[in-house]
């Protein structure tokens, strides 16, 4: 069986969902062929991703024209109208170019982590999923699944990978496609925790105001402690002198894997106020190196467990809340680091990378049986 999986980006941009298929791709099984259907776009490479892996067996490359209004998502509306407006538009006069392009021999699943693009995979199995939308069960993505429902977008669309805490979205696609709820995974990072006196946190992403790295700032120019430190890993709009003059924080930039991990291993509090995300890949590398999880109230469906996990912390993301968290966390560090334990023993039940894959790939064999 070959199974194409589409990206609109190049893997060497590094982000969550170029994450998600670079794990997914190094742990299929023996006998499954992998193409990887992508583009050159890759504006900042924020993490050391290596382009080619042995595990793929062709890679095929389009020029996207729409990937040259990508500076639109920037702006969560401006994202949004780029979904929904500008790339089904653009589509609809370079469908004909993109598909002469393809060469589709053989394969007989398509994965999309991004919907919008299925009309250019008509006669396959199409697996569509929520990497780039149906981030939430909130009113936006009920409609969206509504439309799909109705036969109104993603006609094509048989199939849906969806990530855990959508129960509505789930429930609304599943009365047309059949369903698989899975999550991201990665491998435990194995870290030898050391000690000292200072907190030290964390946060990897885009610096993008969507991504909530301002309030961190922002709430870091409040704190004023000196048994706190903070490393942001990851390039974006936001630069080093935009908050030049803050104590403890330390811009590393882009890093190497190998880096990344180290950064890891040493932050006791993974910390991540972000204002829009599907299911960070992020916040899974934190556990699995046994950080303490502060993060968005409206992801707390996709990782709440039974809601008594006192190492996953949701808040509001905003200021004052960060600026709270921030304090407990430091004036209990000891209880702090004994949490990071207990994320590390929830990531192992449930995002080890072999368990999470085994899932993805079983529910590929089933499209294929059926």
């Amino acid at each position: 069986m070959s199974i194409a999986i589409f990206l609109t980006t190049d893997l060497k941009m590094g982000g969550g969902v170029e994450r998600w298929t670079l794990n997914t791709v190094k742990g299929r099984p023996n006998d499954q062929k992998i193409i990887i259907i992508s583009t050159d776009y890759a504006d900042r490479a924020r993490f050391s991703v290596v382009n080619q892996i042995s595990q793929i067996d062709h890679e095929q490359k389009l020029n996207l024209i729409e990937n040259k209004f990508n500076f639109l998502r920037r702006s969560k509306m401006l994202s949004f109208l780029l979904d929904n407006a500008i790339i089904p538009i653009m589509l609809t006069f370079f469908k004909r170019s993109y598909s002469k392009k393809l060469n589709l021999s053989g394969v007989e699943i398509v994965y999309l982590t991004k919907n919008q693009y299925w009309k250019l995979f008509k006669g396959k199995k199409i697996v569509g999923s929520n990497h780039t939308e149906f981030g939430n069960d909130g009113f936006i993505s009920r409609l969206k699944a509504k439309l799909y429902r109705s036969g109104i977008i993603y006609r094509d669309i048989s199939y849906f990978h969806v990530f855990p805490g959508r129960e509505k979205i789930e429930k609304i696609i599943g009365t047309k496609a059949e369903v698989a709820v899975i999550p991201n995974g990665t491998t435990s990072r194995n870290c030898n925790k050391k000690t000292g006196d200072l907190t030290r946190f964390l946060f990897v992403g885009r610096l993008e105001t969507i991504k909530g790295i301002q309030i961190l700032l922002t709430a870091w120019t409040n704190i004023k402690r000196e048994d706190c430190y903070l490393d942001i890993v990851g390039a974006g709009t936001l630069t080093e002198d935009s908050y030049l003059g803050l104590k403890n924080v330390n811009f590393r930039g882009i890093v190497s894997d190998e880096e990344l991990n180290k950064i890891y291993c040493k932050s006791d509090v993974f910390i991540y106020p972000t204002l829009w995300d599907s299911f960070p890949n992020t916040i899974i590398e934190a556990m699995s190196a046994g950080c303490k999880i502060i993060t968005s109230r409206f992801l707390k469906g996709a990782f709440g467990g039974n809601g008594n996990e006192s190492f996953l912390t949701f808040v509001e993301p905003n200021t004052s809340c960060i600026i709270e968290e921030i304090n407990k966390a430091a004036d209990n560090l000891d209880e702090t680091r004994k949490q990071g334990e207990l994320t590390y023993e929830f990531f192992r039940k449930n995002y080890e990378l072999a368990m999470v894959n085994e899932k993805f790939y079983n529910f590929l064999n089933k499209i294929r049986n059926e």
